[in-house]
């Protein structure tokens, strides 16, 4: 993928390790990463690339990846020399609802990795919604992160005002997260 920095400066990075990325068609890496996201990349490796003449940023580890929201306090006083916002990306959601409309979407493409992300993310911004936590519980069992969803679906069993559809939907699928 190519990624730019401040001073608009271009080159390819590649991501290794990424989980669910290797063969994966361009759709899903599309949806990983889409045009306009923000990232800080913590121990990146500029490498000479073989025959290409460019250089490459790699990444080897997908922790050493930060996401960062447009107005992430890290960001401040920082000035895009192409602009603030990237031609033809797509805006991000807003509201807690738009995160789980995202996330949804990509988990009923089967899309699970970016699914995860999109509850993820909004988690981030709306840390006590049971809903994103139990919808990303629910992708984790679909790529057998069992540790992780039982983890969202306890957290979520721990909010007292968590409606009682909620309550089973977090039994059900911590006993999956449990028996696998």
């Amino acid at each position: 993928m190519a990624v730019e920095d401040v001073n608009g400066d271009v080159c390819t990075m590649t991501v290794y390790n990424y989980p669910g990325t290797i063969g994966a068609r361009s759709q899903l890496v599309e949806a990983l990463f889409p045009v306009g996201s923000i990232l800080a990349v913590r121990e990146p490796t500029l490498k000479s690339a073989v025959g290409m003449g460019n250089p490459l940023l790699r990444v080897n580890c997908p922790s050493d990846i930060i996401w960062l929201e447009p107005d992430d306090e890290r960001l401040v006083g920082v000035e895009w020399k192409t602009g603030g916002h990237v031609a033809n990306s797509p805006s991000l959601p807003r509201t807690e609802e738009e995160w789980k409309t995202q996330g949804n979407g990509y988990y009923q493409k089967g899309y699970y990795i970016p699914a995860a992300v999109s509850y993820s993310r909004g988690l981030q911004r709306f840390p006590t919604s049971s809903v994103l936590r139990l919808n990303r519980a629910m992708a984790y069992l679909q790529l057998e992160y069992y540790g992780a969803a039982l983890s969202d679906c306890e957290t979520a069993q721990e909010n007292e005002d968590l409606p009682a559809s909620l309550r089973s939907k977090a039994l059900f699928r911590a006993a999956w997260a449990l028996y696998g």
